[in-house]
């Protein structure tokens, strides 16, 4: 994916008592265009339980993204 084909990173937090050990719902939906096909916008929704408050799986999937 080329530089600056991403439109919008938007990221919901979401408690979920059960989970204890400061783990949250994290959801990531990135909206993005192909470069072959700049007409569509694409959606991403990704999902995963993430430590608060550095949230490092987010960090490393938003780096991975970003590759």
């Amino acid at each position: 994916m080329e530089v600056g084909m991403v439109s919008r990173v938007g990221v919901l937090f979401r408690r979920l008592p059960e989970t204890g050990a400061g783990l949250w719902l994290t959801t990531a939906e990135i909206l993005y265009r192909m470069p072959d096909h700049r007409s569509l916008l694409q959606t991403y929704v990704w999902q995963s339980y993430d430590l608060f408050p550095k949230f490092p799986a987010l960090h490393d999937f938003l780096a991975f993204w970003e590759e």
